[in-house]
C-alpha cells in the first residue's frame, strides 16, 4: 500500500514538474495535431477557420453531409497532466459570416502550407485564422 502511495505521488510529481509541448512553440506537436483533426473530418475537408492555441488546435469545417452546416473540432495536446492527444468533435457552429454565401468562405485544408507559417506569424495571443487560400491575417 506504501509503494502504491508512493508511486502515485511521483507520477503526479513528474506530471506537474515538466513542461508541456505547445501548439505554438513546437511544430512537430502541430505537425501531429492537423492530420489527427483532418482523419477525423474526413476527405478533402472544406475549411472555415483554424485557431491554434498553446493547448488546442479548433477547426471549423464544412459537414460533408450537410453542406450548409459547419461543425467545429478541437485537438488538444493532453488532458490534465496526461500527455495524450485527441480530437472532439463536432460541435455545431452558430454561422455569422458577413458574406452568406457559405462556398465563398470556405477553403481546402490542404492549401494552407503550415509549415511556411511559421511561428513569427502567430500572434502574441497564440492563433491565427486563415480566411482565403493564401491569404493569412491575424486576430
Amino acid at each position: 500500500m506504501k509503494l502504491a502511495f508512493t508511486l502515485t505521488g511521483v507520477v503526479f510529481m513528474i506530471g506537474w514538474g515538466s513542461a508541456q509541448a505547445s501548439f505554438v512553440d513546437d511544430g512537430a506537436e502541430l505537425s501531429k495535431a492537423i492530420p489527427a483533426i483532418r482523419s477525423a473530418i474526413g476527405n478533402r475537408p472544406r475549411i472555415l477557420r483554424i485557431e491554434v492555441e498553446p493547448d488546442v488546435v479548433i477547426v471549423e469545417a464544412q459537414d460533408p453531409n450537410k453542406l450548409t452546416h459547419v461543425n467545429r473540432w478541437r485537438c488538444v495536446n493532453h488532458i490534465g497532466i496526461l500527455p495524450i492527444q485527441w480530437v472532439f468533435g463536432p460541435e455545431p457552429v452558430d454561422l455569422q459570416l458577413l458574406d452568406p454565401d457559405l462556398e465563398a468562405n470556405l477553403f481546402d485544408l490542404e492549401a494552407v502550407a503550415f509549415s511556411a507559417v511559421g511561428l513569427s506569424m502567430i500572434s502574441t495571443a497564440g492563433h491565427w485564422t486563415p480566411r482565403r487560400v493564401g491569404d493569412v491575417s491575424q486576430d
